[in-house]
This record gives structure tokens, C-alpha cells and sequence, in this order.
């Protein structure tokens, strides 16, 4: 909320800040549709890091993952669970 006369913080933000607090609501977004895909693992987005992390929920190493972008992650995820698979047989 505002008062009359003042500016609201957003709009007082630089356009390139604007531009790196828009993709960072983007970035969470897709964390977030992350978690719901893969509900066996943690996945945020690191803002200061600028990079996606995921932790599994099973037991598997490496215990945490990074990556720029969505699909390097999701490949990262695959090779772990991979040989978590290979293990319970």
C-alpha cells in the first residue's frame, strides 16, 4: 500500500532490476513446477547463486545438485536416480 504522492517501491527500482526481480519470479516458478514433477526431490531456485539446486528425498550421492538452467538440472536428476535404481534390485 502507498501513500498519495509516493512512488511504490517496485516502480522505483532500476529497469535492469526490474528485468532481474522478473526473472527471478520466473526462475521460482520453475523450481517450483520442478518440485511438483519430480516430488522425490527439493528443488529451489538460488538467487544469489543463480542456479537451480535439488536435493533427493531418497538415499543417493551426490546429496545436492546445481545447475543454470531447468534441463541441465533435470539431467543431473536422472543420472542420480539412475543408479539409486540399480541399487534396490
Amino acid at each position: 500500500m502507498t501513500t498519495p504522492g509516493t512512488i511504490p517501491a517496485d516502480a522505483q527500482a532500476s529497469p535492469s532490476s526490474r528485468a532481474a526481480g522478473d526473472k527471478d519470479a520466473a526462475c521460482k516458478r520453475t523450481a517450483a513446477q520442478l518440485r511438483r514433477d519430480h516430488q522425490r526431490w527439493v528443488v529451489i531456485w538460488a538467487a544469489r547463486k543463480g542456479e537451480y539446486q535439488a536435493r533427493p528425498l531418497f538415499r543417493a550421492a551426490p546429496r545436492m545438485i546445481a545447475a543454470a538452467t531447468p534441463g541441465e538440472l533435470i539431467a543431473q536428476m536422472r543420472q542420480v536416480r539412475q543408479p539409486a535404481r540399480t541399487r534396490r534390485r
